[in-house]
């Protein structure tokens, strides 16, 4: 969250460094050990949307913790010196104030300042006690996915913390899949001129998702331009980020006027848990003398806890032994005419092992949990998804890094088992703009851009699926006229041209065109996807598709099709050389075969011939047997097995040559 100009380097300035413009923890204590004096700055700007519900909440915190006599005992807030700091709630003074949070030693709690890029490596002594913009962008992410949009246009201040956030964004939106693809900046003074020229840019592109991170101060006059615009009305998708219900909720009631010009929008709250604890402190807020408001946002809990954080760290500190005193740093010197009082700083000697006692304090706060992890950030960051309407804003889910979207509580996710599956990812129905449920598809085809570019294969076969043609659209074939069939079927216009890839001489590669699209070379990821398919299964439910079919690959059309068959090209005439060679080879292989077991069934005579008739001599009982064979004995011969063919054979020769030696023997 940002609020921009120079008053809030000043105010930090004198609440750090100058002794009558602070707001301090000061006192002297009963305990020896104790230092008669301790400081705690705070810096923010009064008059800005955070600061006027920061403020009480400092102010409220301060005399919680004076009244609390188990924290800091004896100790009172007087108007003197500092020793750490509370704030800043800017992302750009906070990157500046770090560089000097660091030489001196002196932790920096910031309750505002959400710009991702204030990293605990560059700036160990910043301490965020809200949650980093880099799960915000994440959420968004998380709800642009959950919608199935695969492109936004993103609209913020050209600061620090707009850009470094929208960074944030792209990078999540590239692991769904996703990309910004227009980002659109804006001065952080920038006139109603500049706005309506930058929305008349961006309303000429195809995203139809917005995502809003500016400014709470002048944000809603974007709004306004855009209404003006008819930018707010159905096709038009707008997310905002916590910006904007900040600013709603420090307004009580918010106008009507209002609420009716932000009907439909989608806005990010960081979640704080609904107790009694907080109701009763936003009551008691609203009674506070010097109160600037009656309505407050999740930022005077941020602030309260700050202060609360620590007053228990310094308590912690002071427990343990740890001592308060300061040495100058030699580094810090004044040049001729400078009027900054650099020599005058003072290192807090305690610095580095107060911190991790800071960073290691874990109490619940009125804006729940309050425990850094390994990265010093918040755990837990959660937020809520508002949807704006004429009656107000509603909730419709919730964000957590924990399980994603979802319907339920963040304090009810924490006792279930992490789940951030798609199937898992749930939320309520959303009054878009133009007062409808029915989600928008989150483009359109630009005024001014380029017509839709379809890759097509400029084949050398199988040319009834695709092919040129010297007639418009300058293609043909099974595959386009069911594209072109789907694309009639859409409520929109779909202006497109069809790009032929290949020399026509070879079928082109596959792998060159997927690398061609890696490189932009052809659009990927088009939106007509989904669109697209449920026209194709129309065409199929209709009979159209099977119509196209016909038109084109019929058995007729495609046998009547004879094209010259390239040198290169196999069809079964290639084979006839290997036909004829195994054709030859099995006949002789059969040949062999049916010689060998004629040959076996010429030697083969059945036991039971010889031995039926032993009047006969040998000679004429093989003659009788041989005139008396048939086909069925072959057949016979045939199914026997080799062995067993081979075991008489070999018996019937033994036979024959014992018949033999008989006969040849004298009587």
């Amino acid at each position: 969250m940002e609020v921009f100009g120079i008053k809030g380097f000043f105010i930090f300035v004198f609440c750090l460094w100058i002794p009558n413009e602070v707001m301090a923890i000061i006192g002297n204590s009963s305990v020896s050990s104790r230092p008669n004096v301790l400081k705690i700055g705070a810096l923010f700007t009064v008059d800005s949307v955070i600061g006027r519900s920061a403020k009480p909440g400092i102010m409220a915190a301060i005399e919680d913790v004076n009244a609390n006599k188990s924290i800091l005992p004896a100790l009172q807030l007087m108007e003197n010196e500092v020793v750490a700091a509370i704030g800043p709630q800017s992302s750009g003074i906070a990157h500046i104030i770090s560089h000097v949070a660091n030489e001196l030693h002196i932790p920096l709690l910031s309750f505002g300042a959400t710009d991702p890029t204030l990293s605990s490596l560059q700036f160990p002594y910043f301490v965020r006690t809200t949650h980093s913009d880099y799960f915000q962008m994440y959420a968004i992410a998380d709800l642009v996915d959950y919608y199935r949009w695969r492109q936004v246009i993103a609209i913020f201040v050209d600061d620090d913390n707009g850009r470094n956030g929208v960074s944030v964004l792209g990078d999540a939106l590239a692991k769904k899949r996703g990309k910004i693809s227009y980002k659109a900046a804006l001065s952080p003074v920038a006139t109603n001129s500049d706005i309506s020229d930058m929305l008349n840019s961006v309303n000429l592109m195809e995203s139809r998702v917005f995502v809003l991170h500016v400014n709470p101060d002048n944000g809603l006059n974007i709004f306004s331009i855009a209404k003006n615009l008819g930018m707010m009305t159905s096709g038009y998708v707008w997310i905002a980020t916590d910006w904007l219900p900040s600013k709603l909720d420090s307004v009580e009631p918010v106008d009507a006027n209002t609420l009716n010009l932000l009907q439909g929008v989608i806005a990010l709250r960081h979640h704080t848990p609904d107790t009694n604890l907080r109701k009763s402190f936003f009551s008691r807020l609203k009674n506070m003398n010097g109160t600037k408001t009656s309505s407050f946002n999740s930022y005077a809990l941020y602030a309260y806890d700050s202060v609360w954080l620590a007053a228990y760290a310094l308590d912690t500190f002071l427990k343990e032994g740890g001592n308060i005193s300061f040495s100058s740093d030699p580094k810090l010197t004044d040049t001729k005419g400078s009027m900054l009082h650099l020599s005058s700083l003072r290192v807090f000697d305690g610095g580095p092992l107060f911190l991790p006692t800071l960073l290691k304090m874990n109490f619940t706060g009125l804006s729940g949990q309050i425990q850094f992890d390994n990265g010093k950030n918040l755990i837990h960051p959660s937020y809520d998804i508002l949807n704006i309407g004429d009656s107000g804003s509603r909730r419709v889910g919730y964000w957590t890094n924990y399980s994603g979207l979802s319907v339920l509580a963040p304090e009810i996710l924490y006792k279930k088992p992490p789940n951030t599956s798609t199937s898992n990812q749930k939320l309520f129905t959303v009054l878009w703009p133009g007062e409808t449920v029915a989600i928008p598809k989150g483009w359109v085809f630009p005024n001014n851009g380029m017509p839709l570019r379809i890759a097509v294969p400029h084949r050398i076969s199988y040319l009834e699926f695709v092919s040129k043609d010297k007639n418009p659209p300058g293609v043909r074939g099974y595959c386009i006229d069911v594209f072109e069939a789907a694309i009639n079927l859409l409520p929109y216009p779909v202006p497109r041209k069809y790009i032929l890839y290949g020399d026509g001489n070879r079928n082109p590669s596959y792998s060159e065109l997927v690398n061609q699209v890696a490189l932009n070379g052809f659009q990927r990821d088009s939106p007509l996807a989904v669109d697209m398919s449920t026209a194709i299964l129309q065409l199929s439910e209709n009979g159209d598709l099977q119509k196209i079919h016909d038109k084109w690959l019929s058995k007729q059309n495609c046998a009547a099709k004879v094209d010259d068959v390239d040198s290169n090209e196999l069809s079964l005439s290639s084979f006839w050389g290997l036909f004829l060679i195994c054709g030859i080879a099995c006949l002789i292989a059969m040949t062999v075969f049916f010689v060998r077991v004629f040959c076996q069934y010429m030697k083969y005579i059945p036991e039971s011939e010889d031995e039926g008739d032993p009047e006969n001599p040998p000679n004429r009982s093989r003659r009788s047997f041989r005139s008396s064979r048939s086909f069925k004995d072959l057949i016979e011969f045939v199914d026997k097995r080799e062995r067993v063919i081979k075991e008489l054979l070999r018996e019937k020769s033994k036979k024959r040559r014992r018949d033999d030696d008989q006969f040849s023997s004298p009587t």
